[in-house]
């Protein structure tokens, strides 16, 4: 479980990308949209096909369960942050990578900080 779970880490990152930049949002999200949806037990007949009946087909499956799900949730989370904010950083001579690390992860691990409070 450690390692489905540790591997779909990237997700967070996936998700500001897409948050933060619409054309990687328009590439990604109608796929992510779609496998979401879907149910990840429904996924095990094709796992076992592809990986046999070892860890793989089960550190797989929490990975495309966790994955899609977090990279969907971060990028609307992203897409919330204070357009103020963006702009003032953008004023006062920001880059993209300055706006990234400067306003939008702080926002983004105060929004999880206040979701894993409410859970």
């Amino acid at each position: 479980m450690g390692v489905g779970f540790s591997l779909a880490v990237c997700s967070i990152y996936v998700g500001v990308l897409m948050g933060s930049f619409a054309s990687i949002r328009a590439l990604l999200e109608p796929l992510f949209g779609l496998v979401r949806y879907m149910s990840a037990p429904a996924f095990i007949p094709l796992l076992i096909l592809y990986l046999g009946i070892g860890e793989e087909p089960k550190i797989t499956l929490i990975f495309i369960g966790v994955f899609f799900f977090n990279s969907l949730m971060v990028m609307d989370t992203v897409k919330f942050v204070p357009k103020d904010l963006i702009e003032a950083t953008y004023t006062l001579g920001g880059n993209r990578i300055q706006t990234l690390l400067q306003v939008i992860f702080p926002t983004l691990s105060q929004e999880l900080l206040m979701l894993v409070r409410l859970t």
